[in-house]
């Protein structure tokens, strides 16, 4: 939840960007067809799943939808009227999502559903994601998609996973966020929770890792233990997973000019082919 949350006008940007020419789904179908002419006209459709904005709570002045104006706070309401202003903005803007994928006819990416960005389910006096979510999974479901979400590793987020399918989402992946925290210190308690509640795993790494994080020096070493994890534990055969890259990072290790960069391109692809071996 953002202080200074996006609006209806914020909104629209993000679906501009979405579907225009060249850049993401439309870039991705053409990064599709290239692939199909290299390899003899294989078949390549692949699912796309479209992230949500979070209707942030501090959002007094969101815009008008069917010349109502939304308010997502409790600033002059309750919170039973945010809400609903809320799921409003999110209904809206999966319809429009769906109708910009129908209009732009890609051959190659079929429109699986959409994805949740905020990383636990939070209710309190002012806010309440509970009833939200379960009205837009509904409202999704109509729509004959699908409702994705990826938390981070804490105990509260590990309960929220417990009937997660009979509830929120259809498909949900695990953080170990492994990586970033030096306080965690394997992959091995997230993999057992996720496999436990049939969740799947979330990858994380980086090309550079320059982030701000409690981690330095690390990279290939925690890196390589979530790639050894997936054969320790089974979820690289036996478990979807996300990736999280931290921004083009299969690009640039493919292009890296250091081999030992370069190295962990080959051994995502195995992951992902389920040929990867530890060493």
């Amino acid at each position: 939840p953002s202080p200074n949350p996006g609006n209806k006008e914020d909104w629209d940007a993000i679906l501009d960007l979405y579907y225009a020419r060249d850049v993401f789904a439309g870039a991705l179908d053409s990064a599709i067809a290239e692939v199909e002419q290299k390899l003899h006209g294989t078949d390549h459709r692949r699912n796309l799943i479209i992230t949500i904005p979070y209707p942030g709570p501090l959002q007094t002045q969101f815009g008008k939808i069917d010349g109502k104006p939304l308010n997502f706070s409790v600033v002059g309401q309750n919170r039973d009227q945010a809400t609903r202003d809320r799921l409003t903005a999110c209904q809206w803007f999966v319809e429009q999502a769906i109708e910009r994928f129908e209009a732009a006819n890609y051959d190659h990416l079929h429109l699986l559903g959409f994805y949740w960005t905020f990383e636990t389910v939070y209710v309190s006096w002012d806010i309440d994601d509970h009833w939200l979510l379960k009205e837009l999974r509904q409202f999704i479901h109509h729509k004959g998609k699908k409702l994705f979400w990826i938390p981070f590793y804490s105990s509260y987020n590990i309960h929220l996973l417990d009937d997660y399918r009979n509830y929120y989402f259809d498909c949900a992946f695990l953080q170990p966020n492994y990586m970033f925290y030096k306080s965690i210190t394997d992959v091995d308690q997230a993999a057992h929770a996720a496999k436990q509640r049939n969740a799947g795993i979330e990858m994380e790494f980086y090309a550079s890792l320059d982030e701000p994080i409690g981690v330095k020096d690390e990279k290939f070493k925690r890196f390589d233990r979530y790639l050894d994890g997936g054969i320790e534990f089974g979820y690289m055969k036996e478990s979807a997973c996300a990736w999280f890259d931290g921004g083009k990072a299969i690009y640039q290790l493919y292009k890296h000019w250091n081999p030992v960069e370069r190295e962990y391109y080959d051994k995502i692809y195995q992951f992902i082919k389920g040929t990867y071996k530890a060493d």
